[in-house]
């Protein structure tokens, strides 16, 4: 009877010996998995700073681009095409400029950072019939 239990202790001993190399396998496999994972995440993070610091510069340069353009085609309706058109009112011209332009603006695709569909963001009072 004591060869019986002895037989079952060793085995029981063996078992649970094993049981615990596995799990030290396993966990050393984690381990590595949570490194990696880690790792993954820190590039991404890295990576994601980079492309929001383009992607900000580039907004940046753009809308310093939309806001000369805006200026000098102010410029341009208020005196360079105040010289060749005849219509005696100077406030129905402008509005129908700004709504030609507008219109050809709406044509155009669709700038990235704009958020209208057409292309052209609106102003708030419309345009007087021509």
């Amino acid at each position: 009877m004591e060869a019986i239990l002895a037989i079952v202790g060793m085995a029981g001993t063996l078992g649970l010996g094993i049981t615990s190399v596995v799990l030290a396998i396993r966990c050393g496999g984690l381990k590595v998995d949570a490194n990696k994972a880690d790792t993954l995440r820190k590039t991404a993070e890295d990576k994601l700073k980079d492309v929001s610091k383009k992607a900000d510069a580039y907004r940046k340069a753009t809308e310093e681009q939309l806001a000369l353009l805006q200026k000098e085609l102010e410029y341009f309706e208020d005196h360079e095409l105040d010289a060749i058109e005849a219509e005696p009112d100077r406030d129905k011209r402008i509005a129908r400029r700004r709504g030609w332009v507008r219109g050809v603006l709406s044509k155009a695709p669709s700038p990235a950072s704009d958020d209208s569909g057409n292309g052209v963001r609106e102003d708030e009072t419309p345009n007087p019939p021509s």
